[in-house]
């Protein structure tokens, strides 16, 4: 048995959170500022906490190196095995044609690209985030994006923004039930205390989606769109969190918003159609083209797809039959995964997976007080899921979608080859930082950090955020750092005479915007949109925004409380 200690470095407790930072900051800091390649930096990180670990927190040497191969095999599945899958459908999709189709279809709906966005990385990826999560969004609908002819490093840092609103209730609620499993509170508290919180991410996230594709200006003239998309979205998270549905707000709420999108498109239009001459200023937001190439002549923003990428000419008009068959693989995708996550099914499936205890370290690590209330073993159990992980759902869409897709085995067998070669070095990325994640939990690094910021005391909900959106960086896990914050956030929120369930719920939502600069959502679309080795140019365009964000999120924990 080995006991957690958190003020290893001479029992100073400020000195030992800066120690425990040096993992996740050298990553940062390799990524960001020396340029390395994410592969690269994510092994000097893991190296750097094995040495601490061992050498300062005085974990034993087995232990540490049991927690690092927990992660990197967490890493391998199933989430190195999601982000293969969902790459592979898409490529499938590509290879076949049908993404040109789909391309097309989404201009019959709209030309604007900004609504676009706001269809695809708002709608379709939040929705995705709902059922099945663990990457599966960013790595479709930035591959998606792309295929609409956006420049890869704008798709990836769109799609990172817009997977915030759904995150806190990702893949049918898992965060807010491991948050109550961990503190003893109702979900259904947690989940209202949440929607409190996120609400206005949900509002805000279309016009910030707008303004990067096409600055202010864009959002003054698609503000009616946005207001629709993210007004519907807030709303369904919000009535369906209050009444206690926890496994239902990143599944309705983002169908709810599509379908407002697409219906608020068609009504302008037809208006459009039928209006005097005059008043045809009212639907400009509606014409793409000349909008693009105002934002041409102006300089538009640097990210924004040139020529005729940017949507020139009017779509020809395509029959809803290879609409459908172009969609399907998609629809199949949604309804395999759906069906994956049925009670009843996902129990069944469960009975195959492969449970083995991590030898040397489950249930040998005790967490103490002040990081829980009581002193508590850590359980340590690696289970392998080849049934019923989301990774396996995904492939066998990709497999049942083959009449569709009109390949033959030899098709499959190549596009599954090439997708292996492209994504290797980012698999091996995300595998080393699951390591330095697991290893940080396991050894203390993680709770050193948040014992710390619980000294923040009357102010501490202020902070509370901020310990989510650390638990995110490190982990890439909203339902992770969960795990390994909310006990404390419980424990905190008694001391100081605070609501628990507001501050179990700041943690989810801090994680929420966390989650656009994390190393794993970086390294999944940098692989998704051949971004490999251009991770740190996407996590400066993603900081700002997810800064920005926890900085509204920690202003309304402060206020709620």
């Amino acid at each position: 048995m080995w006991e957690q200690v958190y003020t290893p470095v001479g029992g100073q407790l400020a000195a030992s959170a800066a120690c425990a930072l040096v993992p996740v900051g050298a990553f940062v800091y390799l990524l960001a500022v020396r340029r390395v390649r994410g592969y690269r930096a994510a092994l000097i990180a893991l190296a750097l906490a094995i040495l601490l670990a061992v050498g300062v927190w005085r974990m034993p040497p087995a232990m540490a190196l049991a927690a690092a191969g927990y992660g990197v095999a967490y890493g391998l599945w199933p989430i190195g095995g999601v982000v293969l899958a969902a790459v592979f459908l898409y490529k499938l999709a590509e290879t076949s044609g049908l993404v040109a189709v789909i391309r097309a279809s989404i201009g019959q709906i709209t030309a604007d690209r900004r609504l676009q966005v706001l269809l695809i990385a708002y709608g379709f990826g939040g929705f995705l985030e709902g059922v099945a999560g663990f990457g599966t969004p960013e790595a479709i609908t930035a591959a998606l994006l792309v295929g609409l002819g956006f420049r890869p490093l704008l798709a990836a840092g769109l799609c990172l923004v817009a997977n915030t609103a759904p995150v806190a209730w990702a893949t049918v609620g898992i965060p807010i039930v491991v948050a109550a499993q961990m503190t003893g509170l109702d979900a259904s508290s947690i989940s209202r205390a949440a929607a409190l919180l996120v609400m206005p991410l949900s509002l805000i996230i279309p016009f910030l989606l707008v303004a990067i594709v096409d600055g202010w200006r864009g959002v003054r003239e698609t503000w009616p769109a946005a207001a629709a998309a993210g007004g519907t979205f807030a709303l369904v998270q919000v009535v369906l969190a209050s009444k206690g549905l926890y496994e239902l707000p990143s599944v309705l709420a983002p169908l709810a918003s599509m379908a407002a999108l697409v219906g608020f498109v068609r009504v302008v239009q037809r208006r459009g159609r039928t209006a005097r001459a005059g008043a045809a200023a009212s639907v400009r937001w509606l014409a793409a083209d000349e909008v693009a190439a105002a934002a041409a002549q102006r300089g538009g923003p640097s990210l924004w797809p040139r020529g005729a990428e940017m949507g020139e000419g009017r779509p020809e008009s395509i029959p809803a039959g290879q609409v459908l068959r172009a969609w399907s693989p998609f629809l199949l995708l949604i309804a395999v995964v759906g069906v994956w996550n049925v009670p009843a099914v996902k129990e069944l499936l469960d009975r195959a997976a492969i449970v083995v205890p991590v030898p040397a370290l489950h249930e040998r690590v005790w967490v103490m007080p002040p990081a829980a209330s009581v002193p508590m073993p850590l359980p340590a159990v690696y289970v392998f899921n080849g049934l019923g992980a989301a990774a396996t759902a995904v492939f066998l869409a990709a497999l049942a979608a083959k009449p569709l897709f009109c390949l033959s085995w030899r098709a499959y067998l190549t596009v599954g080859g090439q997708t292996l070669r492209e994504l290797g070095r980012s698999l091996v990325t995300i595998s080393l930082l699951l390591g330095v994640a697991y290893l940080a939990r396991y050894a203390g690094l993680s709770a050193t950090l948040g014992v710390f910021l619980a000294k923040t005391g009357s102010l501490f909900p202020l902070v509370s955020p901020v310990l989510g959106w650390l638990g995110v960086m490190a982990t890439g896990s909203n339902t992770s750092s969960n795990v390994l914050f909310a006990p404390l956030q419980h424990v905190v929120a008694q001391r100081v005479g605070v609501d628990s369930a507001l501050l179990v719920a700041a943690n989810a939502a801090g994680g929420a915007v966390g989650k656009m600069v994390s190393p794993q959502s970086l390294a999944i679309v940098c692989a998704v949109t051949n971004l490999v080795g251009k991770e740190a140019k996407l996590f400066r365009f993603a900081l700002k925004y997810s800064l920005g964000l926890l900085a509204l999120v920690c202003g309304l924990a402060i206020g709620y409380a």
